[in-house]
């Protein structure tokens, strides 16, 4: 493995940044040209028996004329444009019809209750709450109460919660910000309320929210906000070349290095690899599946000592750097939507991305690979079989006036409930729920599902045994991590461009973990 030397302009260990932020800056170009904002701010962003969906009836009208199109597409961040034919039948949006008897009752005293009733939301700019929009009118009706969103871009709203968190009523959190927000008693503990039969009725079914996601909203036994949004990372397949060239697809993290070697440089102008590893998002990168699988995370939680300069976590760092370098020139400045966009180009065989860009990857006027990829999660390293876990929730504020709690917390059970769920999905949303990864239509409208839960399945895996004491979770849960998370990634990122050694790397990550951790009295 080549290691490069150090550059004299390097990233600055001292300047904190915000991981938010840092995903922002890397990516605003590409973010609004790729699909003029469609899945912008998602985050950025799984195991069990299934619960059956409660019935529902869809609607749908096809209009029977085609149309066929020569469309010549420029993919900004990809190497090429791409011209096709198009051919594309014209559907109206589905239309959900729920049993009233399952939710009138609870409609008519929440009415009774609290009609007339404004409640001020802080949200993001992201899909999940364009779909919760569209659901507001109705809810209004039913329940008399009025939502209103003050609605910001992703990068802000963290910072915009803290500095008045007395202003909203309904809190959209980053799972990420869930260890701060506990800390800080930003947020209320949702327990009572789920427990509550009264206010919680049956048909929200916090059971049937994928444990990965459940988990990822709580701090220790306090459930800290309800998932609405979520992401992993899943592992994308040109299953053309698979097929053109017989290779089988890989069983281990080592195979996974093997197969994106072997069609590295396999064809003109395609790569073994892409995957975003830009200064601010490569510590993101090397948590996917290399920090745990194959190295001892971060720290022990159990005795606060460092672990990401073990051998074996410098290994992990050494197999993400040699991962990294069979990316396209110019890998190591790419973000999520560039790295994206080279893969929907058709210019890797091979590449990690969140879930929520599966939808841009299926799009024919988009992609050039639509219809031609496979979807699975990473496979498993020497450590174990874990994945990634982030998205969004909602929680109601603990700093708001009391008599609003009951209002806003009838808002989050309509919009996250499994009643409303399948709507929310076809309305833009993103699935959460193990009903809907299970439904047979939606499994037919978005092949993907199935590679996503089997992505949730593997971050349950780590949430499991860190639950044991074994681990921490994807993202800690430890209220420093965003500190950490700034002074850290920055470092990982000169490891992928060379600037670093991995060895280096992870030493210089020890040192300001260790630092962090003494300034706060942790160790």
């Amino acid at each position: 493995m080549q290691k490069g030397e150090k550059l004299k302009n390097s990233f600055a260990f001292d300047k904190k940044l915000s991981r938010r932020k840092a995903i922002s800056t890397a990516g605003k170009v590409a973010v609004a040209a790729i699909v003029s904002g469609t899945i912008a701010g998602i985050c950025g962003y799984y195991a069990g028996s299934q619960a059956q969906a409660i019935p529902t009836r869809v609607v749908e009208k096809t209009v029977e004329k085609t149309t066929t199109i020569e469309k010549t597409t420029t993919i900004p961040g990809a190497i090429s444009t791409v011209t096709r034919t198009v051919t594309s039948t014209v559907t109206a949006s589905p239309t959900i019809v729920t049993p009233e008897a399952e939710w009138k009752p609870w409609a008519e005293e929440i009415k009774r209750k609290y009609g007339g009733t404004k409640i001020v939301c802080a949200m993001a700019a992201t899909v999940a709450t364009e779909a919760l929009e569209k659901m507001i009118k109705e809810f209004t009706s039913i329940t008399g109460i009025e939502p209103i969103f003050d609605t910001v871009a992703d990068v802000y709203l963290e910072e915009k919660i803290l500095t008045a968190p007395d202003k909203y009523d309904v809190l959209m959190v980053d799972f990420f910000w869930i260890p701060t927000f506990v800390a800080k008693g930003i947020v209320v503990d949702l327990k009572p309320w789920l427990e509550d039969p009264m206010r919680t009725p049956e048909w929200f079914d916090y059971e049937d929210i994928h444990p990965a996601y459940r988990g990822s909203c709580k701090f220790g036994d306090f459930i800290a906000s309800i998932p609405i949004a979520g992401e992993s990372r899943i592992i994308t397949y040109r299953r053309d070349l698979m097929e053109k060239y017989g290779q089988e697809y890989p069983r281990n993290l080592e195979e996974l290095h093997e197969l994106a070697s072997f069609f590295h440089k396999r064809e003109p102008e395609l790569y073994g690899w892409v995957q975003r590893q830009n200064p601010p998002l490569a510590l993101s990168g090397f948590m996917e599946h290399a920090l745990y699988e194959i190295g001892d995370g971060f720290w022990d939680p159990r005795t606060y000592k460092i672990l990401i300069s073990t051998p074996d976590s410098i290994k992990a760092l050494e197999y993400y750097v040699s991962m990294c370098d069979l990316g396209p020139p110019g890998h190591e400045a790419m973000g999520w939507e560039e790295s994206a966009s080279t893969f929907m180009a058709g210019h890797a065989a091979l590449g990690s991305h969140t879930t929520a860009v599966a939808p841009w990857i299926e799009d024919p006027e988009k992609s050039r690979v639509a219809g031609k990829v496979e979807y699975r999660p990473p496979p498993p390293g020497p450590k174990g079989w874990f994945c990634a876990v982030a998205g969004w929730s909602l929680a109601l504020s603990a700093k708001a006036p009391e008599d609003k709690r009951a209002a806003s917390w009838a808002f989050i059970t309509w919009m996250a409930s499994k009643l409303k769920s399948k709507e929310y999905i076809l309305k833009g949303g993103v699935v959460t729920r193990l009903s809907n990864f299970e439904d047979p239509e939606l499994s037919v409208r978005y092949p993907y599902f199935k590679g996503i839960k089997e992505c949730l399945d593997g971050a349950y895996n780590l949430i499991r045994m860190a639950n044991a004491g074994y681990k921490t979770t994807w993202i800690p849960q430890e209220p420093l991590f965003g500190d950490i998370y700034g002074r850290v990634t920055p470092i990982i990122g000169m490891a992928v461009a060379h600037q670093l050694s991995p060895e280096e790397a992870c030493n210089e990550a020890a040192k300001e973990i260790e630092r962090i951790f003494k300034e706060a009295g942790r160790i």
